[in-house]
């Protein structure tokens, strides 16, 4: 239970609290909150605001930043910039229902393979969630930190959302497939710069990671993460929000066909198809 202090506002202390059972300290939530206030803050205002030694605050910022609930903008002095706090809610919460998602799967593999016998009985079902992603920073820096920890990922998305979506994840894309990850995009046929060619090149080094094209329209956007978690794209242009994310198992199961139709029905390019994809840009 957290400490009220004297004169704290009630709605305030519910925020902190709502803000400590998503994984932050009492400072961070502190400090956070503080620098949502302001929008946008030198460290000095946010220790005033938060009650909080200033050089506390340069402590804590730079996880923050890590979160993605602050952006540090280069000024004299330099300022810090908050996530809105309904996006570094529903970003926080994302976070705590993957991180809860992954652990229940390690210890029902631990359990399960007990010498014992099987216990899945004593792990209860985890609740459906639902979560609605309204800007696109946000939606990438979620994209980014579910690729970086799963295992499985299977991605489709239309021609006009290539480009983005190589040069926003490429990196995230490389540390998953080199850790064993795999990775399976399907995507609608389209020429390639020579520039995202090259980082095709680069990733279908590894086995695991693998690339097809079809030739029939792609007018829908999903992410399927270790088979738990599902990212659909609800705008009519997959390049904008709002995303929604939810581990519901109908919704997994519906998004998974698709998926796997889109993946049987398209072709996987050779290198020098690749190539003559590139060729026309260079």
């Amino acid at each position: 239970m957290l400490i009220k202090r004297e004169g704290e506002p009630l709605q305030r202390e519910k925020m902190l609290e709502a803000l400590m059972s998503l994984g932050l300290t009492y400072l961070q939530a502190r400090s956070y909150l503080a620098l949502t206030h302001f929008g946008q803050a030198e460290a000095k205002d946010i220790a005033k605001a938060s009650e909080i030694a200033r050089q506390d605050i340069y402590r804590i910022m730079p996880t923050l930043e890590k979160l993605g609930l602050a952006e540090k903008m280069v000024a004299a002095p330099i300022l810090y910039k908050a996530t809105p706090l309904k996006d570094g809610l529903a970003m926080l919460l994302h976070a705590k229902v993957t991180e809860q998602t992954l652990l229940r799967k390690r210890v029902k593999f631990l359990l399960n393979n007990d010498q014992e016998g099987s216990f899945d009985a004593i792990i209860p079902e985890e609740s459906t969630q639902f979560i609605i992603t309204s800007e696109k920073k946000l939606l990438v820096k979620k994209f980014q930190t579910s690729l970086l920890g799963a295992r499985t990922c299977d991605l489709v998305f239309p021609a006009f959302a290539w480009n983005f979506v190589m040069f926003n994840l490429s990196e995230e894309i490389g540390v998953a497939v080199t850790k064993g990850a795999r990775i399976r995009i399907v995507t609608q046929e389209s020429t390639i710069s020579p520039l995202i060619y090259r980082k095709v090149e680069i990733l279908r080094k590894h086995s695991c990671f693998q690339i097809r094209f079809t030739r029939s329209t792609i007018d829908f956007g999903i992410a399927i993460f270790d088979g738990g978690e599902v990212n659909v794209c609800v705008s009519d242009n997959m390049l904008e929000v709002p995303s929604l994310c939810t581990n519901n198992p109908q919704f997994l199961k519906i998004a998974q066909i698709a998926f796997d139709c889109e993946w049987n029905n398209a072709v996987d390019y050779s290198n020098m198809q690749l190539k003559l994809l590139s060729s026309s840009l260079t």
